[in-house]
């Protein structure tokens, strides 16, 4: 029927959740005491359904049991600022590859470094961004089982979407400016190419 067995402070419980794109709710049983409660949120985010979400119902848990709830753990507005510091270096490298565009141009026409084929999986990498955004609706329903589309992720992990969609967007760009270098100089003989 969907409930689970777990521990949760030490403590045994009989949980079940529910999860939709845009709200969360959970029930919580403690056998040994006689205690339930249930959580109901207006909203669903992956940030609050891994951190806050369970701090919440620990909490519950602790205080029900007689014990002090845990505190000092990784918080919302903490991984927000994690997940920002990752976002722009990569952001910063992703425009940076973009503006030397023109010097990459300018050495192919000189001096080809590396055979146009070893050239190609740098090129391709640079679309995995905007790949990993097209199937994350199926990478997730492959791994937990339950399908959301891209609407749906987008309110229920805003902030990955959002990182995904910016470096997916300057990666295609530069993936598709880098291509067009590359087709542009295929006629021109490279070093090792036999004429």
């Amino acid at each position: 029927m969907g409930w689970v067995a777990a521990d949760a402070q030490g403590t045994r419980i009989v949980e079940h959740n529910g999860i939709l794109s845009t709200f969360y709710a959970e029930a919580v049983l403690l056998p040994e005491s006689g205690y339930g409660f249930v959580l109901l949120y207006n909203e669903y985010a992956l940030t609050a359904s891994t951190l806050a979400f369970p701090a919440l119902k620990n909490g519950m848990v602790a205080l029900l049991t007689g014990q002090k709830p845990a505190s000092g753990r990784l918080t919302v507005p903490m991984l927000g600022l994690i997940l920002g510091a990752f976002s722009l270096p990569a952001i910063g490298l992703s425009v940076r590859s973009l503006l030397r565009l023109p010097q990459r141009k300018a050495r192919a026409l000189v001096t080809p470094l590396t055979p146009r084929l070893k050239r190609v999986p740098g090129v391709v990498w640079t679309f995995a961004p905007a790949i990993l955004l097209l199937a994350l609706p199926q990478l997730l329903a492959q791994s937990i089982g339950r399908y959301f589309g891209h609407v749906m992720l987008a309110r229920a992990m805003p902030e990955v979407i959002i990182l995904l969609v910016i470096c997916g967007g300057l990666g295609g760009l530069n993936g598709i400016m880098r291509l067009v270098v590359l087709v542009r100089h295929a006629q021109r003989p490279v070093a090792g190419d036999h004429v």
